[in-house]
């Protein structure tokens, strides 16, 4: 139980990097901070834009950026959160 409970952190923790990376990304494509109403449109799309791509999303200011900090962390814990789980599963099997 301990290991699927980190296993889920870790999914949570890579989620966050990919949807920093996404508001990065929007935030160069869509410069205008205002609030009316095109500007909540295009941050709705974009947000279902993102649950569809986030996991390539962080290769972005990685690949044009040279900021790889994001990818590391979204990857990683992707791999960490991979390994526990099965680990979890394995005790379970026990």
């Amino acid at each position: 139980m301990f290991y699927k409970i980190l296993s889920n952190i870790c999914y949570a923790i890579g989620f966050i990097a990919g949807f920093v990376a996404s508001f990065q990304l929007l935030s160069e494509v869509w410069p205008y901070y205002g609030f009316d109403f095109l500007t909540v449109i295009v941050y709705a799309a974009w947000f279902f834009f993102t649950l569809e791509l986030f996991y390539l999303l962080p290769l972005y200011p990685a690949l044009f950026l040279g900021e790889w900090t994001l990818s590391v962390i979204c990857y990683g814990s992707f791999v960490i959160g991979i390994v526990l789980a099965n680990q979890s599963r394995k005790l379970e099997k026990q």
